[in-house]
């Protein structure tokens, strides 16, 4: 009868023991919920009613990309428990078709690219729902930074060119829905 008690007892202190591990091991484990963007080759930045400059060129200004990089790359990470807990898991990222051009209320940051770039969704490419066998190809993508959001939804708008049946280039945009917190992003821009 001891038998049984001290080997029940010794499979309820495992399963415990298990049980702290798993959450002290998910405090620090990170999920990202970064879209299937590469980083870029260079920032630029523009403020209300102000002209666009370069903010950091991963050629010519290597110090300061890695650093704007660092805290680009920083404002998807999220703790997993974090995630778990806030809902914020189960996030499902959508990418639109916007009617009009993207307006921005704080920074505006333009990533830029020297090779054409196309749009990932899912692991695939991602082809407009009115031809199927078109894919978004892009040069350029704005993000919204703005102070003190948390880690809310933002969106990543993808610059899209295209020529249209009467031979005009047009531009589109598509927006893409994810999670992040850019204000220590914000705090370095403003600095």
């Amino acid at each position: 009868m001891i038998r049984k008690n001290r080997w029940w007892l010794a499979v309820v202190y495992c399963l415990l023991a298990l049980l702290v591990i798993s959450v002290v091991v998910s405090c620090f484990v990170k999920v990202s919920s970064k879209p299937e963007i590469q980083g870029p080759d260079v920032y630029y930045i523009k403020v209300e009613n102000q002209a666009e400059y370069t903010l950091a060129d991963k050629e010519h200004n290597t110090e300061k990309y890695n650093k704007i990089n660092d805290a680009f790359e920083g404002s998807f990470k999220e703790a997993f428990l974090t995630s778990l807990f806030s809902g914020r898991l189960s996030f499902e990222s959508k990418i639109e078709n916007m009617t009009s051009a993207p307006t921005f209320k704080g920074y505006k940051v333009k990533l830029g690219y020297a090779s054409e770039q196309t749009v990932m969704y899912k692991g695939k490419e991602f082809n407009p729902p009115t031809n199927t066998a078109e894919t978004v190809k892009y040069t350029s993508a704005y993000i919204d930074i703005t102070e003190g959001q948390g880690y809310t939804t933002q969106y990543l708008y993808y610059e899209y060119t295209y020529t249209d049946a009467s031979n005009t280039q047009k531009t589109a945009y598509y927006k893409q829905s994810f999670l992040a917190n850019f204000d220590e992003l914000y705090k370095l821009l403003a600095d």
